[in-house]
């Protein structure tokens, strides 16, 4: 009596498992063909489609430009956009710094690019490369007068490719360079200068604004590089008038600051100088000669 009990509850359990087996397999296909439902719906219905495109951020860059790049097709469903690929595409262009890409539901795609500032000119050959802070070489053209940026001097690029970075090219001046720009951009005074001269690497010479004249020294490595010029941008804020026109000598111990002498006049001072030092020492012989 209690063997065939037994027996019926195992058979009545078995029967309970198979159903809530056949339920939850049940549950799972109506979940399965409902997601399909929906994902069709999602990437088939119109009201997903791309509608308009905004782009914020460019000064520079037009929007066609970067919606050109973008590839974005107008009727597109927003949900087969890849984001990534999308802010890849913008990046290719030589300005584009930082980009963002997202939807807006239910058909509008946004774009904020942040660009790359011009920040100077330098040689390669018979033309001229724009980069910004970071060396990042912006534009080639035969003209350096685009924009009011710094020209570099004593570092000409051998092979600059729209896009690439300087410091690609194996020049420990380049480098340098970089490094310069790169603290010029921190303390804020990169817009002020004129000239960034690396002709004589144990005397790099700063130009502000035409008034101004650094000679900075050697680069012998970033911090103390760096120091430098944050006294010099300390000079410049607060020590030095709008109005005068000095020469800071940043070799020294302490920095030296002199009233500027033009090129013309300093050649006209040493001729001087050196026609009175020739005089001196005629005279010097013809006393010597008169005590003979």
């Amino acid at each position: 009596m209690d063997e065939r009990f037994t027996e019926r509850q195992k058979a009545v359990l078995k029967k309970k498992r198979k159903a809530r087996k056949r339920k939850r397999i049940f549950v799972l296909i109506c979940f399965i063909v409902s997601c399909t439902a929906i994902l069709t719906v999602v990437f088939k219905a119109p009201f997903f489609n791309i509608t308009k495109i905004e782009i914020k951020g460019e000064k520079i860059l037009t929007e066609k430009q970067i919606s050109d790049r973008a590839e974005i097709k107008i009727g597109e469903n927003i949900f087969g956009a890849r984001m990534s690929k999308i802010r890849d595409r913008i990046k290719t262009l030589s300005y584009a710094n930082e980009v963002e890409v997202k939807r807006a539901f239910p058909s509008i795609i946004k774009i904020e690019v942040k660009e790359c500032v011009p920040r100077a000119y330098i040689a390669c050959g018979k033309k001229y490369a724009l980069i910004d802070y970071s060396g990042k070489i912006l534009e080639l053209s035969k003209e350096n007068y685009k924009y009011n940026v710094m020209t570099i001097k004593g570092i000409e690029l051998k092979s600059p490719a729209v896009g690439a970075y300087m410091e690609n090219e194996s020049d420990e001046r380049i480098k340098n360079c970089i490094d310069a720009l790169t603290i010029l951009e921190e303390n804020k005074t990169i817009e002020k200068v004129k000239v960034l001269d690396f002709t004589k690497l144990t005397g790099i010479k700063i130009n502000y604004d035409d008034r101004i004249f650094v000679n900075c020294g050697s680069f012998d490595n970033y911090d103390d590089f760096k120091y430098k010029l944050s006294v010099c941008a300390h000079l410049i804020e607060d020590e030095i008038s709008p109005y005068e026109k000095v020469e800071l000598d940043l070799t020294m111990e302490e920095t030296v600051v002199r009233p500027y002498i033009d090129e013309e006049t300093k050649k006209k001072l040493e001729e001087e100088k050196k026609a009175e030092d020739t005089k001196k020492a005629e005279e010097e012989k013809t006393e010597e000669n008169k005590n003979d």
